[in-house]
């Protein structure tokens, strides 16, 4: 797997097929997150998108445009209040500040709720926006978990067992141990 979000946005960047071109070279797959989330949306069957973004206004454009890029409709986007200006900042945010920016988010007309970015800590917030929304939640990390259990054909090992979990289960009694 491999957990960088944000480098598939950049417009010069064909990472689909690099990840493809390396996948060949060594043997065996490399997921990245971006299409680990496309993995998930296409399972889940979601066309339109209420997208979270963590970035600067700049990535978070692009954000926008690559999953419009690949076929979705982008129905809201929102962002954090924090200084994001440097993507490291990413590092930093809470999921209590990024709970109370998803509440920007019109997810109405969105399938699924997407939060971009593999750095923010976004699990403890899955089921309280899944339960506030009625809409699946998927970010990056718990995308890219399901999407290399899937390619590994174990996925149905781990079902969703409680509220909020998507795709894969059995993580979210851990979380108080975060």
């Amino acid at each position: 797997g491999f957990s960088f979000t944000a480098t598939a946005y950049l417009e010069d960047v064909n990472q689909d097929e690099r990840l493809a071109i390396m996948s060949e070279k060594v043997g065996y797959p490399i997921i990245s997150s971006s299409q680990a989330i496309d993995r998930a949306l296409r399972r889940l069957g979601a066309e339109r998108l209420a997208l979270f973004s963590p970035y600067p206004d700049w990535l978070t454009a692009l954000s926008e445009a690559y999953w419009s890029r690949k076929g979705y409709d982008v129905v809201s986007v929102a962002t954090m209040p924090d200084d994001t200006a440097d993507t490291v900042n990413i590092y930093g945010l809470t999921t209590d500040g990024m709970l109370e920016a998803t509440k920007a988010l019109e997810t109405e007309r969105a399938d699924a709720i997407v939060v971009t970015g593999s750095g923010m800590a976004t699990l403890p917030a899955v089921a309280p926006l899944t339960e506030r929304t009625g809409k699946p939640f998927l970010c990056s990390n718990i995308c890219l978990a399901w999407a290399l259990l899937d390619e590994l054909g174990l996925s149905d090992l781990a079902p969703p067992s409680h509220q909020g979990e998507v795709l894969i289960g059995g993580w979210t009694p851990r979380l108080s141990r975060l």
